[in-house]
């Protein structure tokens, strides 16, 4: 139709949503938190730490930046082992990064042990999680990097179904 734009050929939904989300920074919102993008771009605050790493990665968001992001979030302690300090929670999440996977280790419930993957679309964005929780008791020594390897495929198995192919 005449004076409608025409759809974009190509389309990065990934670039898209970084450059979304640094467009939201201006002189009078300097620093927002997860939770202050999320609910602008009317999405989940946890569908946006992917996009947010990268940024960071690359230098468009210094590590301060994300202390900011984090730090708008209060750290509640639920057991003892729950991460309550923000140094150890930024090491935490950048080993769930390289991992691939997270790991509760009774941070949530006692006696309870929790792995979870992403799953993520056809452009690689991450839209849902799986999970397996179990008593700890039952998990024998060294079992958890097999159960992580098991939910990691399974994760992997429910992507690729959903078009994503990993480069």
């Amino acid at each position: 139709m005449p004076g409608w734009p025409q759809a974009p050929r190509y389309n990065a939904s990934s670039l898209a949503r970084a450059l979304t989300i640094l467009d939201l920074f201006e002189p009078a919102t300097p620093a927002l938190s997860a939770t202050q993008i999320a609910r602008r771009l009317r999405v989940r605050p946890g569908s946006l730490y992917p996009a947010l790493s990268t940024l960071e990665r690359f230098g468009y968001l210094d590590p301060a930046e994300r202390r900011n992001i984090l730090a708008g979030r209060e750290l509640e302690r639920r057991t003892p082992k729950t991460i309550t300090n923000l140094k150890r929670l930024e090491a935490d999440l950048t080993g769930i990064v390289a991992k691939g996977y997270g790991v509760d280790d009774e941070e949530l419930n006692e006696g309870v042990l929790c792995v979870a993957a992403p799953v993520r679309d056809h452009a690689g964005e991450v839209v849902a999680a799986i999970s397996i929780s179990l008593l700890k008791a039952r998990v024998k020594s060294g079992q958890c990097e097999k159960i992580a390897q098991a939910v990691m495929r399974a994760a992997t198995a429910i992507s690729g179904a959903m078009g994503y192919r990993r480069n």
